[in-house]
């Protein structure tokens, strides 16, 4: 289950094709683009998340991370 970023509205797409995680207008937008990627590229094969569940379980505290 490789995933994807995509940058107009910030989201990760387990599939290519379901929404997951939407980390668009966060105060940190840096911050989001750089998680939502971590996040991509931990996703199976290359990474350990096989799931889309726990990407969504993943996503939920990257957004949180973004708020001050």
């Amino acid at each position: 289950m490789p995933a994807y970023v995509i940058d107009e509205p910030l989201a990760v797409f387990p599939n290519g094709r379901e929404w997951t995680c939407a980390l668009d207008d966060l105060p940190n937008p840096g911050l989001a683009l750089d998680l939502a990627r971590g996040l991509a590229a931990n996703a199976h094969p290359e990474g350990g998340i096989g799931a889309k569940n726990t990407v969504k379980t993943y996503g939920l505290p990257c957004a949180r991370w973004c708020v001050p």
